[in-house]
């Protein structure tokens, strides 16, 4: 498991109820964020806290395999992480 003491580099695709949460609990825990959403003033709300912001459609998702899709846009994932993506893959793919 990956120690969050050491930082890290995730992406939070999506900034509704669940996304803004694990952002803020990722920038608690003192790691680089990438954030993406279509919605300009959510995206600009968080840009001052985050590492990057980017204010994007993503209906490449599903244009594409949802996991390459995923995958693609992903910096960088404990293997915690990529149990719990693979998980909600699952349910939403």
């Amino acid at each position: 498991m990956a120690n969050l003491h050491q930082q890290q580099s995730f992406a939070v695709l999506g900034l509704g109820k669940f996304g803004m949460a694990l952002t803020m609990a990722l920038l608690q825990a003192d790691q680089d964020v990438l954030v993406i959403d279509s919605n300009e003033e959510v995206v600009n709300d968080v840009a001052h806290l985050v590492t990057h912001a980017v204010i994007a459609l993503l209906t490449l998702l599903t244009k594409m395999n949802c996991v390459t899709s995923i995958l693609a846009l992903l910096i960088m994932f404990s293997s915690l992480w990529v149990k719990m993506w693979k998980a909600v893959l699952s349910l939403l793919c």
